[in-house]
């Protein structure tokens, strides 16, 4: 939807709803076509940044709604897996081709949607309380499935670099005693 001053002045695209707490979400200034390009470069940017601010880290919010200009998405990243969230209607339609976009750029094994939270526009008052309970057992066992995996793999990474510090520690050690055994069977002073 436009948005536009009092006088008609285009200021914006955006996403408006009558019903959130938010009733409007600015999406850009510009007059610009929402297609896979204008995501591309939105979310590019987003992990530009990120990238730049925490280079060594494979778990990153990649985007973060408003602040990266993209209101109402959340997406975070934990290895090869992407986790998002969408806080509004707009968003949640363009949710196909946000999904494309992300799927393009980092390769995912996997993308679990998380749109269960409270504070969505999404409420539960069209669940009967029967219904909320499955959609939040299911949201929590796909949760548990995923972060499970996802530990998994990390501890079998720390387990990997400690058994390789301990293989080094070993070595190390080693040589050192077998010199201390040579000079203290030579007559030589231990310590210098």
């Amino acid at each position: 939807m436009e948005l536009a001053r009092h006088d008609g002045k285009f200021l914006g695209l955006g996403f408006y709803n009558p019903h959130s707490l938010i009733a409007f979400r600015l999406l850009m200034t510009e007059n610009e076509e929402i297609d896979y390009d204008f995501f591309r470069k939105r979310i590019d940017r987003a992990a530009e940044l990120r990238q730049r601010i925490y280079p060594l880290s494979e778990m990153v919010r990649i985007a973060h709604g408003e602040s990266d200009y993209l209101p109402g998405l959340i997406v975070d990243k934990y290895r090869d897996y992407l986790s998002l969230q969408v806080y509004s209607f707009g968003m949640d339609k363009l949710l196909p081709l946000i999904c494309d976009v992300l799927e393009s750029t980092f390769q995912a094994k996997g993308i679990v949607e998380r749109n269960e939270s409270l504070v969505s526009e999404y409420s539960f008052d069209d669940l009967t309380p029967d219904k909320r309970g499955n959609r939040l057992n299911r949201w929590k066992q796909e949760t548990d499935e995923w972060l499970g995996i996802i530990c998994q793999n990390h501890v079998a990474l720390i387990i990997r670099g400690m058994e390789d510090q301990i293989k080094e520690f070993n070595v190390s050690w080693f040589e050192v005693t077998e010199a201390l055994k040579k000079r203290a069977v030579r007559g030589g002073v231990l310590f210098q």
